[in-house]
């Protein structure tokens, strides 16, 4: 992650096919309910990953070095719990 005060924190995120995006991190968040932690992440441009004004939501899975981690997926039966406290915490 990079970051400055004159800056949003980001994090360059690597796709399947190899390519890699920037994103601002827009939460990381726990649900209390899963026992996980979550991350609220926004492209800095258009890709087809997403377009610049959409908020991408995936699981934080930890790895090995600090401060490193994985994106995952989130599974269709709890995604619903996961935005539901992403609004809130944004909205407060």
């Amino acid at each position: 992650m990079t970051g400055n005060a004159d800056s949003i924190e980001t994090v360059t995120i690597q796709l399947k096919d190899g390519s890699e995006i920037e994103c601002g991190i827009v939460s990381i968040f726990p649900v209390p309910q899963t026992n996980s932690r979550f991350i609220a992440l926004n492209p800095l441009y258009d890709t087809e990953f997403g377009g610049a004004d959409e908020i991408q939501l995936f699981s934080l899975i930890p790895t090995d070095g600090v401060n490193r981690f994985e994106l995952g997926e989130i599974d269709e039966s709890i995604f619903s719990l996961v935005s539901d406290e992403f609004f809130r915490i944004i909205e407060t």
